[in-house]
This record gives C-alpha cells, sequence and structure tokens, in this order.
C-alpha cells in the first residue's frame, strides 16, 4: 500500500537523502534491517528507506477496506496473526512492547476461520466459478481454514495421528466405491494439512468428474464424508491403519540416513515456520510408539464428527453448533469443534455436448494458448517471464471467453446455488459400514507346510534343461546350485526346482523395503488377430481384471486390501507387447516378505475374476 502514502514517502525519501548525503554514507541498524544482509550500499539509500517507511502511517488497511464496526461476524477474523484489533482503527504495526514491526506495509493475512461460534450477521459459504473452454472436466473444492495445531508435546502429535487414521479410512472407503460397477466419480481427494503458504490448516475435499455427472459424483462424495462424520471409523480400520502407520513410521526412521539434503532441509524450514518440534527419524518413531497405545476408537470418532462437518453438513452449521453444544455430548466431539466451509470453488467447462459430455474447443489459438502459458513443470516460470507475451496470451484468453460454442455443443451452466443444493442434499442419508474382518495371513502355515512337503523346493543348477538339472540337483554339492554373487553387477543368481529363475540384488536405496517383480512372457503379442476368446484385447482385459478385481481364495477384495494396508504390501499389475507384469513391494520388516509372497501365490494360483462384467462393460 505505499502508494496509498505517496506524498509521506516521498516526503521521506527526499529529507532522509539530504541528511544522509552530507557524510556520503550511512551505517545505521534499520539501513541492516532494510537490506536483509546487514552490508551498507554507501549513499545512505537503505536509510532513506528506512526513514520513509517509518513516516508511513500506522495503519496497514486503507479505511475502504476496515471492516464495518456494525458486522460482529468479523470477530472470527485475524489480521497478521491478531484478532484484538480487527474493529479498531486498523492493524497496528508495533509489537506488545511498543517496538515497531520490521515490515509496517506488508500485506495484511485475513483468515475466515471455519469453527467457533457462529456470528450475528455471518453470511454464508461463498461459492466461485470459474468457466474456461479449455476445461474438460467438473471440478470442485470445498475449504476449511483452521487454526495451525503445532507440534510441541505429545497431545499434538496424537491429534495429528488421529487425523491421518480418518484420511486413511476416507481414501480406502473411496477406492472402495470406485471399483464398484459405472462409478460416477473420476477422483474424490479429503486432505487436511497445514499450509506454511497460508498461514493456517487447510481441510479440502476436491472433486474431479464428468460433466454429466457432477451431480452423482457430489452424491458420493457427501454420502461417504457423512457416513464417516456420524458414524467414525470401525473397530478393524482403526487397528489396520493404527499398524499400518507404525510399519511406516518404521520404515521411515531406517531410512533417515538416505534421505537427501534439500528434502531434510525443507522439512526443517517448513517444521519451524509452523512452529513444530524438531526431531530425529528415531526420536520421532519412538513417540509414534508411545502415541499409538493411547489412542481409542472413540477419541478418532468425535474428532472425525468435528473435523469432517465443514463438507458434510453444509447449511446446517447452526444446527451441527447447537447439536454439539446440548448436554451430553461433550464425548461425542473434539476440539475445535464442529467445523463449516469457508469457501467453494467450482472451475467447469464453458461447453458440453448435447448429452452432458465435455467437448474439446481443440487446436489453433486454444493449443497455442496452453502450450504457451506454463512449461514442462505446469508452472509459469518467474525467471523467462515476457511480457509482451504474457499480454498476447491475456488477449487470446479474452478470445476464448468470447467465443462461441462449438457446434453441437451447449454452454454448461451451474449456478452457486445448484452447487450448495447439492451438497446440503438432506436426501441423502447414508449407513454405517459393516466391519471387515482383517486376515493376519492369506496362507494358513499348515497349507504352506504341506505344500513345501508335497512340492520340495529347492535351487537347481543354473544350465541345463529343467528335467536335466532336476536329475542332477541332488547329486551336486550346494555350490553348484548356489553360484555366488556377481562381482561386476552386484546381481545374485538362482533357479527354482519349478523352472523360475530369480535375479536378486541388494541396494541401499530404500532400507528395509523391497521390490519383487514377476515377469512372465506371452503379452498381447500373443493374442490371436481372431475376434472372441483369446483374441485381440484379451490379455489386456485379463490384466486389468485381475487387477481391480482384487479377490482371491476365500478372501474377498476387502479383506486382501486391508491385509496389504495393514502390512504395507502394494501390487500394480500390467502388461505390454511381449509380457506379463506384476510388481509387489513390501517392507523388508515384521513379516512383509512373507505377506508378500503370500499374496503372490494367491494372486496367481487362485485369482478370482470378480470385475469381468464391470471391465467389459467399461471397455464396450
Amino acid at each position: 500500500r505505499l502508494a496509498d502514502h505517496g506524498e509521506a514517502v516521498a516526503g521521506a525519501l527526499l529529507s532522509s537523502s539530504t541528511s544522509s548525503s552530507a557524510n556520503g554514507s550511512s551505517s545505521s541498524s534499520s539501513e541492516a534491517h532494510i537490506n536483509g544482509n546487514g552490508s551498507s550500499n554507501g549513499n545512505g539509500t537503505a536509510a532513506a528507506v528506512a526513514a520513509a517507511a517509518a513516516s508511513i502511517p500506522i495503519t496497514v488497511l486503507p479505511p475502504d477496506l476496515l471492516p464495518e464496526p456494525e458486522a460482529p461476524w468479523t470477530a472470527g477474523i485475524r489480521i497478521n496473526g491478531d484478532d484484538s484489533n480487527v474493529l479498531g482503527e486498523g492493524v497496528i504495526a508495533v509489537a506488545a512492547d511498543g517496538a515497531k514491526l520490521r515490515h509496517p506495509v506488508r500485506p495484511p493475512v485475513v483468515h475466515r476461520h471455519g469453527c467457533g461460534p457462529l456470528q450475528p450477521g455471518e453470511p454464508g459459504v461463498p461459492v466461485s466459478i470459474f468457466r474456461h473452454p479449455l476445461l474438460q472436466h467438473f471440478m470442485l473444492t470445498v475449504f476449511c481454514k483452521l487454526p495451525v495445531v503445532s507440534l510441541r508435546c505429545l497431545g499434538d502429535l496424537k491429534y495429528g495421528f488421529m487425523v491421518r487414521l480418518i484420511l486413511s479410512a476416507f481414501q480406502f472407503r473411496i477406492n472402495q466405491r470406485y471399483v464398484r460397477a459405472d462409478p460416477p466419480f473420476i477422483g474424490i481427494d479429503l486432505d487436511i494439512s497445514d499450509s506454511v503458504r497460508e498461514g493456517c490448516s487447510v481441510s479440502t475435499l476436491t472433486i474431479t468428474a464428468q460433466p454429466v455427472h457432477w451431480k452423482e459424483t457430489i452424491k458420493v462424495a457427501v454420502e461417504e464424508m457423512r457416513r464417516l462424520q456420524r458414524f467414525g471409523l470401525t473397530a478393524s480400520e482403526l487397528e489396520r491403519y493404527n499398524m499400518a502407520m507404525m510399519r511406516d513410521s518404521a520404515q521411515l526412521a531406517e531410512q533417515a540416513n538416505s534421505i537427501s539434503s534439500i528434502n531434510s532441509l525443507d522439512f526443517v524450514m517448513e517444521s519451524l515456520a509452523l512452529g513444530n518440534t524438531v526431531m530425529r527419524h528415531g526420536e520421532a518413531h519412538e513417540a509414534m510408539q508411545l502415541v499409538a497405545k493411547s489412542i481409542r476408537l472413540d477419541e478418532v470418532n468425535a474428532l472425525a464428527a468435528s473435523m469432517l462437518t465443514f463438507a458434510s453438513d453444509v447449511g446446517r452449521e447452526a444446527d451441527m453448533l447447537e447439536m454439539a453444544a446440548a448436554p451430553g455430548q461433550e464425548e461425542q466431539w473434539a476440539g475445535p469443534g464442529p467445523t463449516r466451509a469457508t469457501s467453494v470453488v467450482a472451475c467447469i467447462p464453458a461447453y458440453v455436448s448435447a448429452g452432458g459430455d465435455a467437448v474439446s474447443v481443440g487446436g489453433g489459438m486454444a493449443a497455442d494458448h496452453a502450450r504457451g502459458l506454463t512449461g514442462a513443470s505446469g508452472h509459469i516460470d518467474a525467471d523467462a517471464i515476457n511480457l509482451e507475451e504474457l499480454e498476447a496470451q491475456g488477449s487470446q484468453v479474452d478470445k476464448l471467453q468470447d467465443m462461441e460454442a462449438p457446434e453441437g455443443a451447449i454452454s454448461f451452466d451451474v449456478s452457486g446455488d445448484d452447487i450448495l443444493d447439492a451438497l446440503a442434499s438432506p436426501e441423502i442419508d447414508p449407513e454405517p459400514l459393516p466391519d471387515i474382518e482383517l486376515p493376519s495371513h492369506l496362507m494358513d502355515p499348515a497349507e504352506i507346510d504341506a505344500a513345501v512337503q508335497a512340492l520340495h523346493p529347492r535351487f537347481i543348477p543354473l544350465e541345463g534343461s529343467l528335467d536335466d538339472a532336476l536329475s542332477r540337483a541332488d547329486s551336486l554339492p550346494p555350490a553348484a546350485c548356489c553360484p555366488p554373487v556377481n562381482e561386476d553387477t552386484g546381481i545374485t543368481q538362482r533357479r527354482l526346482s519349478n523352472g523360475i529363475r530369480v535375479n536378486y540384488r541388494h541396494t541401499d536405496n530404500e532400507p528395509k523395503a523391497g521390490l519383487l517383480r514377476i515377469v512372465a512372457a506371452g503379452g498381447r503379442a500373443s493374442e490371436s488377430t481372431d475376434p472372441g476368446p483369446g483374441g485381440v484385447g484379451a490379455v489386456g482385459v485379463g490384466t486389468r481384471t485381475l487387477s481391480e478385481g482384487g479377490a482371491v481364495a476365500d478372501f474377498s477384495r476387502e479383506q486382501v486390501e486391508a491385509f496389504c494396508i495393514a502390512n504395507l504390501v502394494q501390487s500394480v499389475m500390467d502388461s505390454n507387447d511381449e509380457f506379463f507384469v506384476m510388481d509387489v513391494h513390501f517392507a523388508a520388516t515384521n513379516g512383509g516378505l512373507r505377506c508378500a509372497f503370500e499374496l503372490l501365490h494367491q494372486v496367481l494360483q487362485h485369482p478370482r475374476y470378480e470385475a469381468w462384467g464391470r471391465i467389459t462393460k467399461a471397455l464396450n
């Protein structure tokens, strides 16, 4: 706001320049603060700027931006971290002891926190809609700003631990909805994290969908938010996510020496900015172990009831606050109490087809704009900004906004009231989820012992045919079947009695973690060119069915996913022209390798093609 005080600044600069030029230099402490490095520039410019800043009126906000005194809802707004002077003469840029702050003209930070009691005259949540011809999807984000909870004691760590449990449970439930037949959404994500840039904690519910399915997608997101907000986590969900987070913490502690310096520096800087206590990874893991033992299901569910209200009960803020304040409800809610949305932002396409699907403007001016606006990283490079080019692109944006709808397309008109009505729909009444039994193993130990007795697995020589190697294996010394490590590559080669060849290598890239890749010959090139079973597309359809089905043997998909989450096992299937590939990531501690092989055995020996109908329908 220097422009608002131009005369005062100019007068201060002139007078300061005159006084400082008398001796030709200045070494005042104000100069060091202005320069930021404590060095003098020799001409008194820094001292002049300091004097100019000192002469600026102490009010930072101009009168036209000051809150009106008759709007008491602004009592919940904090400016520059101070909520005691919002309704006064403006923001006073002085410390408690009367000393002037360093940047009296710094733009104010205004937070409308989504917690605490509603104030008289407080407006409803604002909805901002951005329409553009280049957008293809309906994207909606519900925001809620909360004060930062700095990590200073075990209680703060417990709070963050429980928030992560809630996020993990929500994402798992959304994934379950996605694998069902015909999911109406592209993506639904929930995040609750502290933002250094925003200076507060930001909760976001992000929804992405095809324009024709925007109402159905909002319904799914709100339904899952309400289910988790009203009924909380199940006992098995708490058990498996607690176990998964502790395994992840232990693995991170083991990888402390392999974390790059830049990542460690970013972590320290972010922690200091948020007021968090910085600990070594080993110390943090020990603190996590102490916290994990004290977490109760009712505590997690009380926190979920409070933190998720911002998106589960849009438009019912007063009702939720009244419910939380009712007698006997103290144990059902956790600080900061019921939250409420502070902003809703929608990015939607300007045009859709007659059936509601996205249409592409395509080519020419639109393509040039999309290529020229951002670099390879998707962000504008501040060091390579060309003002003339930006002006040209700005004119292109104006032309895009004013261009007529493509042939056969209609305008996609969604109002803020339509979005709020979908978010606040009273017809969405979810039921609690049934509890899923978490299997301790995918293969019974007795079953493994029986298989070992029947198959007699062992290593055999690398050379020769399978029958020849089997016949010679029992008469050869163990060294002949187990050659040493290759000194040049560090790779160890083995051959199993079923003919499978194994290559493995120890690395320091991911301590206490491993990757197992299964490669089988016979990719899409092995498909017949004729239509029908075994014809074109058979390998791709089969791979996708196995990957998205998830059920094996007597275990449902939900049980298999719960087993993998609890044991930090991840698997990915894919097929190319030559091979079928399955990657399994696992933790090398606490039985992680055994869990990975149990999953692998069941997928290869006892798969269930339950997703066949949905996959074929989606492809058609």
